[in-house]
């Protein structure tokens, strides 16, 4: 079985090669989390971005390195959508509210009050469902987005992944004009 850092590994190798055009704008613009404390989503319901919260935390689920919810990832998602159309970011949130509802028929509840293991079967259906689907099935979505977040965030660059910070402090985010080109790692 694999363990969370093989997970991500081949998953950032996988996403690397194959982001949509949305995130790799995004990552391009530096898209980022908003760390305020009186946070509010931009493009999602308070209740989606809750949603959204715990199936990031479902794919990158905290251990002894932080999780999904740690690295802001739900944030970092309500931010990435400004790099998508309104007819994008719409479907989306209908895919969401989608799947809440499927969760209420199949388990009983809303995903965010459901207990782990109705959550992982719950997951695990929006996993199967997503075979053999286009890259804009929820599940596909989620992923990519959640595991470009977490890898972006300050906590997994710094906590989880490996990183020098030679010649400077981490600096996640910056805007593109301020380094005028694209820089080779």
């Amino acid at each position: 079985m694999m363990n969370r850092r093989d997970v991500l590994k081949n998953s950032t190798l996988l996403l690397g090669y194959g982001l949509t055009a949305g995130t790799t704008m995004a990552v391009l613009k530096g898209c980022k989390a908003d760390p305020s404390i009186d946070w509010n989503p931009n493009n999602l319901t308070v209740s989606q971005a809750v949603l959204v919260a715990e199936m990031a935390e479902m794919i990158i689920p905290k251990t002894l390195t932080p999780g999904a919810k740690d690295a802001l990832v739900d944030r970092y998602i309500d931010a990435i959508l400004d790099c998508y159309t309104s007819e994008e970011i719409e479907d989306f949130k209908m895919r969401l509210d989608a799947f809440d509802t499927q969760s209420k028929k199949l388990q009983g509840g809303r995903f965010y009050a459901l207990d782990g293991g109705k959550r992982k079967t719950m997951m695990d259906w929006l996993f199967e469902d997503s075979k053999g689907q286009k890259r804009d099935h929820l599940f596909h979505r989620m992923r990519e987005w959640t595991v470009t977040g977490y890898c972006e965030s300050e906590a997994g660059a710094t906590e989880h992944l490996e990183w020098n910070p030679v010649p400077g402090p981490f600096r996640g985010c910056i805007d593109f004009e301020e380094v005028g080109k694209t820089w080779a790692i």
